[in-house]
């Protein structure tokens, strides 16, 4: 590794692609992922500009693998292009990712102080196989809405150094693993060493609920992995709502409330009445709220209670959204009077009371102990004399 890169007096700070240091390149993710292949050679081309003309940048590779990548050049003025030569030997022993980093630092002259260095880098993946057979794969199954397609991808990435075909079934549940709603085979595939598969699969006509999927993938072996979905549908529910208030004061009632809807849905409130037998004695509404996909939200409101007397109410909670209502009727509700400041203080006195009482209690016993103990002593030196 570089002189530079082994003082510690200064401060290096990684950033990536943004700073006075930076690093270009037109490559995708996909691009600089490396299957290892005996002898192979790449080469990768950057661009690294400085925010001076005159400023020394060191260019540098650093990982395991760094005996095998090999730079143009090590120094840059100002900035400049580079390149990356990649010669991988026939065999590699330690199997999985290795990464090699492509980076860049500036250059502090001697003698101008402490400073902060910036650096700036990037990375490439090198993927040794296993051996034999190794499989990883990766399960989505998207959230919809009713009456839209459930998109299904499972991608299978052949990390051993065997060639082999896969055979994928799906098993679609409906909540629990145990209720199996139906297999689907996605078919077969033949995957060299070192490739990936997609397997893509549209659902139609799933009802609105949970549900979870299963993927057994067949390859010599049997790999499992899983994923759930939810089908939507435009319905807010009620979670849970204030169940005490109090009389003759100014009460809030909180709602909280959930969408089992895969969209955005606003202005939602609720209408809250409540009943003395037959007699409404309360109507009010909360402000409206924004739900997002398959939110919680807590609506609140308030009610004066001046007329209540003590006992049980019944009332009826409207949720409003999107032109429909979720309507909750006869929910149950206990009005009794607020404890008074007097008894709150009397109930804090007494537990503070009773705490110190115990606090003194314990201490005199401690003393006593401690007494008896020497009374012991004192008397078995007694008798030794």
């Amino acid at each position: 590794m570089k002189r530079g890169l082994l003082i510690f007096a200064f401060i290096i700070i990684f950033v990536d692609l943004v700073s006075s240091l930076g690093i270009s390149h037109y490559y995708t993710s996909s691009d600089r992922i490396i299957e290892f292949k005996p002898g192979l050679q790449r080469s990768y081309s950057y661009t690294i500009n400085g925010d001076r003309p005159d400023q020394e940048i060191e260019v540098y590779v650093m990982g395991d693998l760094a005996q095998y990548a090999k730079l143009n050049t090590d120094r840059l003025i100002g900035g400049g292009g580079i390149t990356v030569n990649i010669s991988l030997p026939q065999e590699i022993d330690v199997p999985g990712p290795h990464i090699l980093y492509i980076g860049a630092i500036e250059v502090i002259l001697e003698g101008v102080g402490i400073g902060t260095r910036v650096a700036i880098q990037t990375s490439i993946i090198i993927n040794v196989p296993y051996p034999g057979r190794y499989v990883e794969a990766t399960l989505k199954a998207d959230d919809v809405n009713e009456g839209e397609p459930v998109n299904i991808e499972l991608q299978i990435w052949n990390k051993g150094k065997e060639d082999y075909s896969v055979n994928v079934l799906l098993e679609m549940h409906l909540g629990l693993k145990e209720n199996i709603l139906e297999t689907i085979s996605l078919g077969e595939k033949f995957m060299e060493s070192g490739t990936n598969a997609v397997f893509q699969k549209e659902l139609f006509n799933y009802k609105p609920g949970n549900y979870f999927i299963e993927a057994v993938i067949s390859y010599g072996g049997i790999l499992k992995l899983n994923d759930t979905f939810r089908v939507g549908t435009l319905r807010v529910d009620l979670i849970n709502y204030t169940y005490d208030a109090y009389i003759k004061s100014t009460n809030k009632f909180d709602l909280i409330i959930e969408s089992k809807w895969n969209n955005k849905i606003e202005n939602v409130f609720a209408d809250i009445r409540i009943f003395n037998g037959t007699a409404t004695v309360s109507e009010f509404k909360t402000p409206s709220e924004i739900l997002e996909p398959w939110g919680t939200k807590m609506l609140r409101g308030y009610f004066d209670t001046i007329e209540f007397g003590e006992g049980d109410y019944k009332g009826n909670i409207t949720i409003n959204y999107e032109g429909k209502e979720s309507r909750y009727d006869n929910i149950s509700l206990k009005f009794s009077k607020k404890p008074s400041l007097i008894k709150n203080v009397f109930f804090i006195g007494t537990v503070i009371s009773g705490i110190i009482a115990i606090v003194f209690i314990l201490i005199i016993l401690r003393m006593k102990l401690k007494n008896k103990k020497r009374e012991k002593i004192k008397n078995n030196n007694i008798l030794k004399t």
